[in-house]
């Protein structure tokens, strides 16, 4: 089983020994951000949710100085490029031009790079939690 969330796999945020190792990838279609949401869910350590995420391929680098912005405001970006947003149009809804520049740059830099890799169809891991969570709720 590999790891790799889609966020990663669309920026090609990892390496085929590490984050793209395997077969099959459980989170191949949940964004970082999903991720970091069940990670809440599952009340995961705080220090694990909250360290900075990095692709250490040197020294004290970040994946927010990488891209310009926090994992939100970078899955927003990817969210909406990959449905066919232009970029200028979410420079002109306000977003930061260098990171939506970057972000769009690494998504066709890295397209079809990870095709081979076999990837769970689970949709918005977020969506599903709060659907759960809202029927467990009603049945209690």
């Amino acid at each position: 089983l590999g790891m790799a969330n889609k966020s990663d796999l669309l920026l090609g945020y990892g390496t085929l020994e590490g984050e793209f190792a395997g077969d099959l990838h459980i989170f191949g279609d949940c964004y970082k951000t999903d991720i970091i949401e069940m990670a809440k869910t599952l009340e995961l350590p705080r220090e694990l949710i909250e360290k900075r995420s990095s692709r250490n391929l040197r020294p004290h680098q970040t994946d927010l100085d990488d891209l310009g912005a926090p994992w939100s405001k970078v899955d927003d970006a990817l969210n909406q490029l990959i449905e066919g947003a232009d970029p200028e149009s979410l420079i002109e809804k306000g977003m930061d031009s260098l990171m939506v520049h970057r972000v769009s740059r690494l998504i066709h830099q890295n397209k079809n790079k990870f095709d081979h890799l076999q990837i769970i169809p689970l949709g918005r891991l977020t969506e599903s939690i709060k659907k759960a969570q809202a029927a467990e709720a009603s049945s209690a």
